[in-house]
């Protein structure tokens, strides 16, 4: 009777251990965005709720109560550089993201705690990094699961959006991308490599910020490459372009066409053509 109760005893752990290696699906999935924008890289993670039938905004979630902004721990945010929300400039590092949801507006806090379940027991305001109040709207399509996204990036801010079921906030998050080039290209134009030069120049005609360097330094690239390079004639003129140069850009567009042509380039060929039949 022993050995019987004994067997019965190993039979359900086995069994039990047999149905742990099955798990469940997780009702809120962690969810990882990771993105590098111009240099600066943005790292989000959050847990993901579902509607499941709810009513989300205004019932699971109150209005004008701060929220974790997600499901389980805190929602966080990290940026490898320094970055600027409303008038604050954020060092880099990582932040538990807070809202507090309303009707018409939201009030969004960046944390420095992020070792929370859910919000803080103990508020503390001098943990909050940076606070901004954001319209809410209305969403072209509702959206069963909490979706944090990263949209409209360029190389100097990002757009960051919160949406769930009929409603969604977007505020802009400028980065340090001109400090953190400028910097770069100073220490980089210290040397004699054309490529350095060009890629300075590229990053100003992209910038449209003082574009008298893009010339210069799209010069300087001409003058040190031991093999002209179309592409270096193609920043001169497009920069040259846009300062209004436009009878001085024609010998230059057609050198740098002759150099595509020459370098079986495609791209190349249909770049400076376009600018040649600009200036004629």
């Amino acid at each position: 009777m022993k050995i019987r109760g004994l067997l019965f005893i190993i039979c359900l752990f086995t069994c039990c251990d047999g149905f742990s290696q099955v798990g469940r699906l997780a009702l809120s999935p962690l969810q990882t965005l990771s993105e590098k924008i111009a240099k600066t890289e943005i790292t989000i993670t959050y847990s993901r709720p579902a509607k499941r039938g709810r009513t989300i905004f205004g019932g699971l979630v109150p209005y004008d109560e701060l929220w974790r902004t997600g499901a389980n721990r805190n929602t966080k945010i990290a940026f490898s550089e320094e970055v600027v929300i409303g008038n604050t400039r954020i060092k880099k590092g990582t932040y538990a993201i807070f809202t507090k949801p309303g009707k018409t507006h939201w009030e969004v806090y960046l944390y420095t705690d992020t070792s929370n379940w859910d919000v803080p027991e103990d508020w503390d305001p001098e943990k909050i990094a940076t606070q901004i109040r954001v319209p809410a709207h209305t969403l072209e399509r509702p959206l069963s699961s909490l979706t944090i996204a990263i949209e409209e990036a360029t190389n100097e801010q990002f757009n960051l959006n919160i949406s769930w079921d009929q409603t969604g906030i977007t505020f802009p998050i400028s980065l340090s991308t001109e400090e953190q080039m400028m910097e770069a290209i100073e220490d980089a134009l210290n040397g004699p490599d054309a490529d350095d030069y060009y890629s300075a120049a590229l990053y100003r005609l992209e910038s449209g910020k003082d574009l008298e360097k893009a010339v210069e330094w799209s010069s300087k690239a001409i003058e040190l490459r031991p093999k002209s390079a179309w592409w270096d004639y193609r920043i001169k003129c497009l920069a040259m372009l846009e300062l209004g140069q436009k009878e001085a850009v024609l010998p230059f567009a057609k050198k740098g066409f002759e150099l595509a042509e020459k370098h079986g380039s495609a791209y190349g060929i249909g770049e400076l053509k376009s600018i040649v039949e600009r200036c004629e």
